[in-house]
């Protein structure tokens, strides 16, 4: 399914549809850069911590400006190399309103065509973890970056690929986002 596809099956067709005329601006980008940095400062790193990182910032995101913000899981790769993604998602309607342990993919913002993905670098340095991510990292980003805002296809240049599977409902979002403020560590 096309991201436009997976949109309209958590949300309607006109929120599908607004994501056809929506054009990235620069509000949108410091509305993202300013929410990132907040929650980076405002968290320590965990790594893993895809799913409530992405929730919170997309929730923060969504405090300041009124534009097409979602959550999506999916699966991520890197330079290749499958990173997150190697167990299906949960089937079913909702699936993150209920525990699903096994899976083991990725969790990232879109603000239209826009990839923002405020936890994949703190992932990337942790111990131990994938050493095609943290190459790929260390390569493209260097040791002080930690919030990444870019488009699909900058993303697959640098050698990310990002794959949608799911589009995250306000519920699961905001399910998330609770969980995540209660058991965050906070810097």
């Amino acid at each position: 399914m096309t991201f436009a596809q997976l949109v309209e099956a958590s949300y309607s067709p006109v929120e599908a549809g607004a994501l056809a005329t929506y054009a990235f601006n620069d509000r949108a980008r410091d509305a993202l850069a300013q929410a990132g940095k907040d929650l980076l400062a405002e968290y320590l790193p965990w790594p893993g911590a895809c799913a409530p990182m992405s929730a919170l910032y997309a929730r923060a995101v969504k405090a300041m400006i009124d534009d097409p913000v979602h959550v999506v899981a999916g699966t991520l790769d890197a330079d290749g190399v499958r990173v997150f993604g190697k167990t299906p998602l949960v089937k079913g309607p909702t699936p993150y309103l209920r525990s699903d342990l096994d899976w083991d993919g990725h969790m990232w913002v879109m603000l239209g065509d826009r990839i923002a993905d405020l936890s994949l670098l703190r992932t990337a340095k942790a111990k131990p973890g994938s050493a095609a991510l943290r190459r790929l990292a260390e390569r493209e980003f260097g040791p002080r970056t930690g919030l990444v805002i870019w488009s699909i296809a900058d993303a697959r240049e640098a050698g990310l690929t990002y794959r949608p599977s799911y589009v995250l409902t306000a519920a699961e979002i905001d399910g998330l986002a609770n969980g995540g403020r209660a058991t965050l560590p906070r810097a």
